[in-house]
């Protein structure tokens, strides 16, 4: 027998499924890729609903990761409405501004307030963060980081520490 110019089948087996074991993880990698959520940042200080705000020119929507970063402040003047996953890191400032500002998030969204991160109202009961339609923060409320806001399988609020990442 010639060794070298034919493959034993076992060999080719092995070969043909190392390629498609290849072709299974490209495929993922590019599926992942393709679906990753955007991240918009705070790019000045401003209000939540102004697009000068935000890196992407755009506002925030159901998907993103928004991240607020240390040493910038969003203002939330009316209702903002997420029917679907965000994830809020809050390094900076989050305040609420105005009556009825409320912002509302659904499960399993979350809302990560990092050390040294604010959320902050001016003391109206009407200012308010909903999530899954609990209240988790009024006006009158001061959070400061580190907190983990989530709703876990029995709607019950979620704190937990947070290491600085």
């Amino acid at each position: 027998m010639i060794t070298g110019l034919f493959s034993s089948p076992k060999k080719t087996d092995k070969i043909r499924t190392m390629k498609k074991l290849y072709l299974v993880v490209f495929v993922i990698f590019l599926f992942n890729i393709s679906f990753a959520a955007p991240v918009i940042m705070v790019s000045s200080n401003g209000y939540w609903n102004s697009i000068s705000t935000w890196n992407l020119n755009r506002l925030p929507k159901v998907g993103d990761t928004i991240l607020i970063p240390a040493n910038r402040t969003v203002i939330i003047s009316d209702d903002q409405d997420f029917n679907g996953f965000v994830y809020i890191k809050i390094l900076g400032k989050l305040l609420f501004e105005n009556n009825n500002s409320t912002l509302n998030v659904d499960a399993p969204s979350v809302i990560a307030v990092f050390p040294n991160a604010l959320i902050s109202g001016n003391g109206s009961a009407s200012q308010k963060i909903r999530y899954n339609n609990s209240i988790i923060f009024r006006g009158a409320d001061l959070v400061s980081g580190p907190q983990l806001f989530q709703l876990s399988q029995m709607a019950l609020l979620l704190l937990c520490s947070l290491r600085y990442q």
